[in-house]
């Protein structure tokens, strides 16, 4: 969906927002423009320059993926990471401390 995602004139829209809006939401507890929000971040990383860079840098000589991505899930802070995204993409208001 992140690279399909409508402009954000369209979410906005009279006309078609409440379409978007509809066929978006996933959860009753999530409003569906912190869903369009948090896609759009997805967006701006993925399909990107920058999303290009970072698939060509996952294919590297130090060592099996599997391990590396181990290590990263045993050490790895996702709940703070996913509060930062959530600040970044304006879902919440406050950077999380620490």
């Amino acid at each position: 969906m992140a690279a399909t995602l409508p402009f954000a004139e369209d979410f906005l829209s009279e006309e078609v927002g409440p379409y978007i809006k509809k066929y978006i939401k996933r959860r009753q507890d999530v409003p569906p423009e912190h869903v369009y929000r948090c896609l759009y971040g997805i967006s701006n990383v993925l399909c990107s320059s920058l999303g290009g860079v970072m698939a060509v840098a996952g294919v590297h000589g130090g060592g099996s993926p599997v391990m590396e991505e181990i290590a990263i899930w045993r050490s790895y802070d996702f709940e703070k990471k996913k509060e930062i995204a959530k600040y970044l993409v304006g879902i919440s208001e406050e950077l999380p401390k620490d």
